[in-house]
């Protein structure tokens, strides 16, 4: 696929035209630079320095001050080699260095060229031939436009004027003047072909229809230029699968001059490095992920990022533990992610298995703080509640609390977290050891100092607290309970309230239409009272 994908690409001259991106995208900070030159040039870029037009092209090379001084050698030569030509005009000076420098300097066409092969083997393409007649353009003081279009750059000299084109690759019919005839000529052409938009020329007298139509392009810096010099570089390294050095390329050709292509480029790169990471929560694959979600920006970046950090979230703590390496990697990627929904939905998935991790090792103090940090990221998830809860009670359990304390903790509990308590299986896990808490009392000495009334009322007050929630659970969750209701309906009987008493008992057989102690008990009564 990454075959037919280079080799679609390198047509080395498709330059595709710049859509207005964000010059922004690629951080100064995060480039890797292939050399110091390069380095020192684009900090200066990113400082808003002025920056030499020379060193800036050649510095793709690391070639230093002699890959500039050889440049500006020859910059320098033919600015002043056909002063006589320039004399007697623009076009003739054009001419003279044109066929001057395809006879000494350009010597032979290559697909992908920089500035540097021109100098020093002769090699040339439409970027660094027309890098080269640019700067001569500009020792001489020529005014100049750089012309880009879907597969090719050349130059126009004194656009406002003389109006030359300069085919840079070609050595024949290399210039063109056009002039006022030239003009109306190709306005007819139109005419007659019929491909004059009304829509598009609406308010354009003809000199600006003739600039709409026949140059059709995109006119580009000189940085603009490097930075097509470094997206063909890119493309030789994707060609050889050298996906780190594309990268670098294709940041650099972004940085100087943002364009969609460039963009698309990036993205294509970092997907490659990433699906070849052998550590995939190394701190370079993290880093590779921050460029990927920021140049991609889309679903598909998101979703990829959200599978890989569950997968790698669940080998760190829960297959292979480690939870320091896990901490330094999840912090990593937090600093990468910009989107706020995508960072919530990271952070959930972190501590939803810091919860597991730790209550696995039986920290329920842990499990339970990551736990509510999960809730609070996404409240209505039901095993995060059951989580939740399940830390709560293991907490109590382990730290023996006294059996009312347990119960009022649960209720503070449930005052924080409705919707946990209100979830049918931990509302059963709830009532139970609410239930479990309550009846423990009247057996481990706490009511010992009252009196058989006072402890005849405490009982009624329990089930008419927990009676009304717990008719929905299952019998084996309210073992123990019924015997509340047997105790009520005898103390009614030892003070000769017969009927209170066998209402008791069929109050309590409502709950529990099974008990056989109830059953017993009532059978019993109604046969005492019926004798």
């Amino acid at each position: 696929m990454l075959t037919k994908l280079s080799t679609f690409l390198l047509f080395f001259c498709w330059l595709g035209l710049g859509l207005g991106q964000d010059s922004t995208l690629v951080s100064f900070e995060k480039i890797t630079h292939l050399n110091d030159a390069e380095k020192r040039i684009f900090g200066s870029l990113k400082m808003g320095d002025k920056v030499d037009a020379i060193a800036l092209m050649v510095a793709i090379d690391g070639d230093g001050k002699d890959g500039q001084w050889k440049v500006e050698d020859n910059v320098g030569f033919y600015s002043k080699e056909f002063e006589k030509e320039r004399k007697k005009g623009t076009e003739k000076f054009v001419k003279a260095l044109h066929k001057s420098l395809h006879a000494n300097r350009l010597r032979y066409y290559q697909e992908v060229c920089k500035l540097s092969e021109t100098m020093n083997e002769g090699a040339y393409n439409c970027v660094s031939a027309t890098a080269l007649f640019a700067l001569i353009f500009d020792k001489v003081g020529y005014a100049y436009a750089i012309h880009q279009t879907p597969n090719h750059v050349y130059l126009v000299v004194e656009p406002q004027g003389a109006n030359i084109v300069v085919e840079t690759t070609t050595d024949s019919k290399a210039q063109l003047a056009i002039n006022d005839e030239f003009k109306k000529t190709f306005l007819e052409y139109l005419q007659k072909t019929k491909q004059l938009s009304p829509k598009e020329t609406a308010g354009m007298d003809n000199d600006e229809i003739f600039e709409h139509y026949y140059f059709g392009d995109e006119v580009i810096t000189l940085q603009q230029l490097a930075g097509i010099q470094y997206y063909n570089d890119g493309l030789l390294h994707l060609e050889k699968e050298e996906h780190d050095k594309a990268l670098s390329q294709f940041e650099k050709a972004y940085f100087l001059y943002p364009s969609e292509r460039f963009r698309f480029l990036m993205v294509y790169s970092t997907a490659s490095l990433l699906d070849h990471a052998a550590e995939k929560t190394s701190p370079g694959v993290v880093a590779l992920t921050g460029k990927f979600l920021r140049y991609s920006a889309d679903a598909t970046a998101r979703n990829y990022v959200q599978e890989e950090f569950h997968a790698s979230t669940l080998k760190l703590l829960l297959q292979k533990p480690d939870v320091v390496a896990y901490n330094a990697y999840s912090e990593g990627m937090m600093g990468e992610v910009e989107d706020s929904a995508l960072s919530a939905s990271l952070m959930f998935t972190k501590y939803f298995y810091l919860c597991k991790y730790h209550g696995l090792k039986q920290e329920f103090d842990r499990a339970k703080y990551f736990a509510e940090k999960a809730i609070a990221l996404n409240p209505d998830h039901l095993e995060v509640k059951h989580l939740l809860m399940v830390s709560e009670l293991e907490l109590l359990r382990t730290l023996n609390t006294p059996a009312m304390e347990t119960v009022d903790s649960l209720n503070i509990f449930c005052a924080k977290y409705p919707a946990v308590c209100e979830f049918p299986d931990i509302k059963e896990v709830w009532l139970t050891t609410k239930i479990y808490a309550l009846l423990l009392q009247f057996e481990d000495g706490t009511y010992d100092k009252l009196s058989p009334a006072e402890i005849h009322k405490l009982r009624i007050k329990l089930v008419e607290d927990i009676e009304p929630q717990m008719m929905g659970l299952r019998g084996n969750s309210k073992n123990g309970l019924h015997g509340i209701y047997g105790e009520i309906a005898a103390y009614e009987f030892r003070m000769s309230n017969f009927e209170t008493a066998k209402d008791w008992l069929r109050r309590g057989l409502k709950v529990f239409p099974n008990n056989s102690d109830l059953k017993t008990r009532l059978k019993n009564m109604e046969a005492f009272t019926k004798d």
